[in-house]
């Protein structure tokens, strides 16, 4: 944890005291080895607002107490801003469901699966699955989500029967991509729809000449 913001991700902090921490530094806003309880947590407010704490706490320390009232009340607004901005709130989101995802609160397959993607793509998949959730699944958001993860291919819709795709992935089939994609299908295709994969042979295609040759037709 490097900022006060995560601490708050997904509490009530209406009872949480926030105060100063004993020991302060110019490199780190939390304490490394710090343990906070569930309703009181210190940090250093010197390492981002110090423009703000400096010159108030100066003019407060003759009452520590009411250095503390107003530490507390100004921290909690400031943490407020920094969970409503744009990059600090989605980055909250985003962290959370990788911490879910692997602790096994999702399942274990889930936890297995995702344990084995890289972070980079671990956290393509965690963006997708919260827009997912703000905005409700879509073959829109996931057809992004699996052509940023695999890098290629291509994504079919059946013209007659329009909840079925197919994804042509153009590449061997393998288990870290089976792993990748059974991840985003399971997570952020939309209920109703049906998917299939080909690999390394495509559906024969009229006048495509690289979709007909003898043995590499994959047959749907």
């Amino acid at each position: 944890m490097e900022y006060i913001w995560e601490y708050f991700c997904g509490i009530n902090n209406v009872d949480v005291h926030i105060q100063q921490a004993e020991i302060i530094s110019p490199y780190y806003e939390m304490p490394p080895e710090q343990e906070n309880l569930p309703d009181e947590v210190a940090y250093n407010p010197m390492y981002r607002y110090a423009s703000i704490f400096f010159p108030l706490l100066l003019e407060m320390e003759e009452s520590k107490e009411m250095e503390s009232w107003y530490l507390d009340i100004f921290s909690h607004y400031l943490v407020q801003v920094d969970l409503k901005s744009g990059l600090s709130y989605g980055e909250c989101r985003r962290n959370d469901f990788i911490d879910k995802a692997l602790s096994g609160e999702y399942g274990r397959d889930v936890a297995e699966t995702f344990g084995h993607i890289v972070s980079g793509k671990q956290y393509i998949l965690a963006h997708y699955f919260v827009t997912a959730e703000e905005t409700e699944a879509s073959m829109m958001l996931f057809s992004r989500a699996l052509m940023e993860l695999m890098g290629t291919g291509v994504l079919y819709q059946d013209k007659d029967d329009m909840d079925y795709y197919i994804y042509y992935a153009g590449r061997e089939e393998n288990q870290r991509d089976k792993r990748l994609i059974g991840l985003t299908v399971e997570m952020l295709l939309p209920l109703g729809k049906k998917i299939r994969i080909l690999w390394n042979n495509h559906f024969g295609i009229c006048n495509e000449d690289v979709t007909m040759q003898d043995g590499n037709i994959e047959i749907i």
